[in-house]
């Protein structure tokens, strides 16, 4: 799941940019939804900027940290869970090899009333949005009391 992910956010990065050019845009619903091609050197809402060493070291250590919190803290049978990590690990893998290679991230998703964003930020917060229920859940008894 977590390559499927990481593939998918590579794969639609590498079409948009390479069919729009490094600063192109493209209407799809015009006024509400457009490919915007933009380089993000920092984080969400572009905060930070010009920080990309530092977001690659919190990447890392965010992967494992789910990685310890899927191991430590979840069953292997709790899907959800399971799930949610596999798409935060699909997201952040996605942003880290952008940074990695170009410097920068790749974003080109832009709905005009929220920051111009890409697969991986729409994987890692569907990811993280899953961890969270999952962490809210009653965990199953393991014996009915008599």
């Amino acid at each position: 799941m977590a390559l499927a992910g990481t593939a998918a956010d590579q794969a639609s990065k590498f079409l948009v940019f390479h069919l729009l050019g490094i600063d192109g845009s493209r209407d799809l619903v015009p006024g509400i939804l457009s490919f915007t091609c933009r380089q993000n050197t920092g984080t969400a809402f572009g905060l930070c900027q010009e920080r990309n060493w530092l977001f690659i070291v919190l990447t890392l250590v965010a992967l494992a940290a789910v990685g310890y919190y899927l191991k430590r803290f979840t069953r292997p049978e709790d899907r959800l869970a399971t799930w949610g990590a596999a798409l935060v690990a699909a997201g952040a893998l996605g942003n880290l090899i952008d940074r990695i290679a170009f410097g920068w991230v790749r974003d080109f998703i832009d709905f005009h009333i929220w920051p111009v964003f890409n697969v991986a930020d729409v994987l890692i917060c569907a990811g993280a949005a899953a961890l969270a229920l999952s962490s809210l859940r009653k965990p199953e008894k393991d014996h009915e009391e008599a």
